[in-house]
């Protein structure tokens, strides 16, 4: 059963919910995006840059391992994100696709919620 994102935010994000519920969409590797969505939209967290984000995320924030790592870093590229926010368990599989398919995309390990949080803060600050 899926909760309503509103219950987990504390107010109504539609768009958030639509892209949630389509058909293309498996397994929980936009937790992390989803929440920090959650804070810049509530304006908690101030970001004007583009970021990748993935990962899955527990209930205490901790940012747990995904699947796809190529992948998604390959689609991250593609689109021109200079920067991608993994969770800290892939970042050797994320190295080695960077280097094996000479990607330009800076990987930003993470293992909290707090992290990613901080690591926005920090990236904004040094592209002002």
């Amino acid at each position: 059963m899926m909760i309503p994102l509103c219950l987990l935010l504390g107010y109504e994000m539609p768009q958030l919910d639509v892209f949630l519920n389509r058909d293309d969409i498996s397994g929980d590797s936009a937790g992390l995006g989803v929440a920090l969505t959650g804070l810049i939209s509530q304006n908690q967290l101030k970001n004007d840059i583009q970021i990748g984000v993935t990962g899955a995320l527990s209930n205490k924030g901790d940012v747990l391992e995904i699947g796809g790592v190529k992948q998604k870093l390959l689609i991250a590229e593609t689109e021109g994100y200079p920067y991608i926010i993994i969770p800290h368990d892939n970042t050797a599989e994320a190295k080695k696709v960077k280097e094996e398919q000479n990607l330009k995309i800076q990987i930003i390990d993470v293992e909290h919620i707090d992290e990613a949080v901080q690591q926005i803060v920090l990236l904004n600050e040094e592209n002002v």
